[in-house]
């Protein structure tokens, strides 16, 4: 007879602990963060003097999710090494770090190519890998791009 109550009380917990859980999963909306690369050139023209002309990795977050973000830092991840982090120019000026993205804004900043190029180069880096672009929140959460190819940033 105790055992039959001892089985139904951890049968109980065991329920009542996937229950709370699953309400827990339901409730708690993870910030979403939607974050894409590309090569642009960037000519300087009505973006101050703090810009350099030429081609800039672009790098946007766009907040898919239902709560603000904070964004603090940009990296770049790449293969056989720790993250490193990139001072990012803001598109426009205003976006610098600590940034907030509401729900359905947006991030933009660029990195100079020749600054992500002599980094590699610096390092020894094969040109034929991948790297990621990684925006970092101010809870440390980090939101990574698609893979990119290196050898664009040399075509």
């Amino acid at each position: 007879m105790i055992q039959l109550i001892i089985q139904l009380t951890v049968a109980t917990i065991a329920l009542y602990g996937a229950v709370l859980s699953t309400i827990n999963l339901i409730i708690r909306k993870k910030p979403r963060l939607k974050v894409k690369v590309n090569i642009a050139s960037l000519v300087g023209i009505g973006m101050g003097t703090s810009y350099s002309s030429g081609p800039h990795l672009m790098v946007c977050g766009m907040n898919v999710g239902e709560k603000d973000i904070i964004l603090s830092s940009l990296c770049i991840s790449f293969p056989y090494t720790t993250e490193v982090l990139f001072v990012p120019r803001p598109l426009p000026e205003d976006q610098k770090f600590p940034y907030k993205v509401e729900p359905g804004t947006s991030y933009q900043g660029g990195i100079l190519i020749d600054e992500i190029k002599g980094y590699i180069e610096k390092n020894n880096f094969p040109k034929n890998g991948n790297f990621t672009a990684i925006l970092i929140d101010q809870v440390d959460n980090k939101y990574r791009s698609a893979p990119f190819a290196i050898s664009k940033l040399y075509s």
